[in-house]
């Protein structure tokens, strides 16, 4: 586990939760909506994909590190929006309470856009 320096969190990042908009004619349209503003770290990793048993994965290309908060607990339908030199997202993929001990997280996370 790499070791957690909070004075290097000068990522602006929004937690994004996937909502629906009712329209005019009664159907739904899928939209983003930011639950949690936060600064974090971001770290690149690889951007490797892989075949296993016929079906194409992505590995881990980004971790984030940021302090605790309870809205990382539920993130399957979750990503986050990092806003660089230009906007870029990062679906999350594995929350890890570093030490367990609810000061900091890491989120594995992989680039690229949700639908």
């Amino acid at each position: 586990m790499a070791q957690v320096n909070p004075s290097r969190f000068r990522d602006r990042l929004f937690l994004q939760d996937r909502s629906e908009l009712s329209d005019d004619m009664g159907g739904q349209t899928p939209i983003w909506v930011n639950e949690l503003e936060f600064w974090g770290k971001v770290m690149p990793r690889s951007a490797n994909q892989r075949l296993f048993s016929q079906r194409l994965e992505h590995e881990i290309t980004h971790i984030v590190q940021a302090r605790y908060n309870t809205a990382f607990l539920e993130c399957s339908e979750k990503r986050i929006r990092w806003v660089d030199k230009q906007e870029r997202l990062l679906q999350i993929q594995t929350v890890i309470n570093i030490d367990e001990n609810e000061n900091f997280v890491e989120l594995a996370c992989i680039e690229g856009k949700a639908t």
